[in-house]
C-alpha cells in the first residue's frame, strides 16, 4: 500500500524549445529586455559629471533601439529644473551605447524614468 502513487518529475514551463515566432515576445521577453535596457540607460546616466552637487534628480529619457541595439534620438523628455544638469545630461544621453537589441525585431521607442545620485 502506498506504493501506487507514480510521481513524475513536473515538467518545467518556458524552458521547452523557444517559439520562432518573430514579432511576438512573450511579456515576460519584453519585460526582462525593458530592465535590461533600463538599468544599462541608469548606468550610463549615472556616469554623468557635476561639479559641486549632491543630492538626486530624476530624469526622464527618450530614445528608440533599432532591430541591432543602436540607440537613435535620445533626449531628456523632462527637466530637472537647472539648465547646467540638463546640457549634462543630455550629451550623456546622446551618447547611449548600443543596448540589447528588442525581442520584436523592430526599433522600440521608450521613455525611461532614470534616478541619478549627484556626486
Amino acid at each position: 500500500p502506498g506504493h501506487d502513487a507514480v510521481h513524475a518529475p513536473p515538467i518545467p514551463t518556458g524552458t521547452a524549445a523557444p517559439q520562432a515566432q518573430a514579432g511576438t515576445p512573450s511579456p515576460r521577453q519584453v519585460a526582462s529586455w525593458q530592465s535590461k535596457v533600463q538599468s544599462a540607460v541608469a548606468r550610463h546616466m549615472q556616469r554623468t559629471r557635476f561639479s559641486g552637487r549632491g543630492g538626486s534628480v530624476t530624469v526622464t529619457v527618450r530614445f528608440s533601439v533599432d532591430p541591432g541595439g543602436r540607440v537613435a534620438g535620445a533626449s531628456l523628455a523632462s527637466s530637472t529644473g537647472d539648465a547646467r544638469i540638463d546640457a549634462a545630461l543630455s550629451r550623456q544621453a546622446s551618447r547611449l551605447p548600443r543596448l540589447p537589441a528588442p525581442p520584436t525585431g523592430r526599433t522600440t521607442s521608450l521613455v525611461l524614468p532614470v534616478k541619478i545620485v549627484l556626486r
